[in-house]
């Protein structure tokens, strides 16, 4: 018969021995870590390795809602950006300008706007251009 000490004891051998089986595990999955980054610097990559798409940046932009000199503008880019920037033909730009942006012409005349959106994590970017006439 065991007594309470016994049994403690026991629990924790077998405790300890589990510990000791998921140390040598992870011991050697870190080997075979090590095997396999060794193999895949000096062949140049891995014969299994799939290529991540990067993703296509592009650009929409809606119809500019005008109301006197002032100017609004509503697109979407396809994927994450990192900032826009707006050329709105009149000598103004503006950075860092996310949808919608509205801008304040001082003279009538008829204006191209260029948006460009980057993203540069994936190194790209892409521009839309539409023009308005303020009256």
């Amino acid at each position: 018969m065991f007594n309470n000490t016994t049994n403690r004891h026991m629990h924790f051998y077998n405790r300890a021995e589990k510990i000791q089986c998921k140390a040598r595990n992870c011991f050697m999955g870190l080997s075979l870590l090590a095997i396999c980054l060794l193999a895949v610097s000096f062949s140049g990559g891995c014969a299994n390795e799939v290529p991540v798409p990067v993703p296509t940046l592009q650009l929409s932009l809606n119809a500019p809602e005008i109301s006197e000199k002032t100017v609004s503008v509503n697109g979407a880019a396809s994927a994450p950006v990192d900032r826009i920037q707006w050329e709105w033909g009149d000598g103004q730009t503006d950075k860092h300008i996310y949808f919608p942006a509205h801008h304040v012409y001082k003279n009538p005349g008829k204006y191209q706007i260029n948006v460009t959106v980057f993203d540069t994590k994936n190194n790209k970017s892409a521009t839309k251009s539409v023009s308005v006439e303020i009256k």
